[in-house]
């Protein structure tokens, strides 16, 4: 079991993202971008036998983002999951699920999106205990899929591949991939994009950094990262005027309790 991410100043989340996802995974490799904070020193105290891979690509821009991870995918065999820091994969035994899909034929299967908001009055309230057990409030993809779009983050775009391919022969952005779109309701992909949002929101200002000029000018890139505070409380009061508490959900909170009851002794 592989897991693959990349970083540019990720010292806030990327703590909690290893915490969580070092005992569900055998190895790792996180593709930094240069990152000028402590992200790197936080790598090697809490993941010290993953690998740290400087990336070949000066900007953060697609399709350079996509090749690089699969061109270190294919050097990989087994099990594999690429994931952002803001991703975390819901399931208490990974790899007794990934037997069970081997065992099926199978050779990929796609989470299911869940987008993570904060209650307005949780914006600011964070502890060391693991994310996902702190914040459960938000709600599905799936929920806003077979409606009009309201906003360009409508897109659904956390159905994340586990495969055992040599790579997922993805799209831009990996939101989708040439190998299946066979998705299982019960393998949660949790996107923490919304919460803990007064914290996070400084993370999604400094992308635009981390891009070409000639980026900055397509209309699609500058509705969803050349945005500003006020961007932000207007696409934050959007996604809390949807949200829920997942927990109401029997599959997830079925998912939920076995994940606390595996890891949060």
């Amino acid at each position: 079991m592989h897991l693959i991410t990349h970083i540019f100043n990720e010292e806030f989340l990327l703590p909690c993202w290893l915490k969580h996802h070092v005992p569900l995974f055998d190895h790792g490799t996180v593709i930094d971008y240069a990152s000028t904070d402590n992200s790197l020193d936080i790598v090697r105290e809490l993941a010290p036998d993953w690998d740290i891979v400087p990336s070949r690509n000066k900007w953060f821009v697609e399709p350079d983002i996509g090749e690089e991870v699969m061109e270190i995918e294919r050097s990989v065999k087994g099990w594999k999951i690429t994931l952002n820091i803001t991703e975390f994969l819901l399931h208490a035994d990974i790899r007794g699920y990934c037997k069970g899909l081997e065992a099926q034929g199978k050779e990929a299967i796609c989470t299911t999106g869940v987008i993570m908001v904060d209650r307005p009055s949780e914006r600011s309230e964070f502890t060391d205990e693991l994310l996902v057990m702190q914040k459960t409030f938000g709600y599905f993809e799936e929920d806003v899929r077979e409606r009009e779009s309201t906003t360009s983050i409508d897109k659904p775009s956390r159905s994340r591949l586990l495969h055992c391919r040599p790579d997922g022969k993805y799209t831009k952005g990996r939101h989708t991939n040439g190998i299946t779109d066979e998705q299982d309701e019960n393998l949660f992909l949790c996107w923490f994009g919304w919460a803990p949002f007064d914290s996070v929101k400084e993370r999604k200002k400094q992308i635009q950094h981390k891009c070409p000029d000639s980026q900055k000018s397509l209309p699609d890139w500058r509705k969803l990262y050349c945005i500003d505070d006020s961007d932000l409380e207007k696409m934050y009061e959007h996604e809390h005027a949807r949200s829920y508490d997942l927990l109401e959900n029997e599959a997830y909170n079925r998912a939920y309790e076995n994940f606390k009851a595996a890891y949060s002794s």
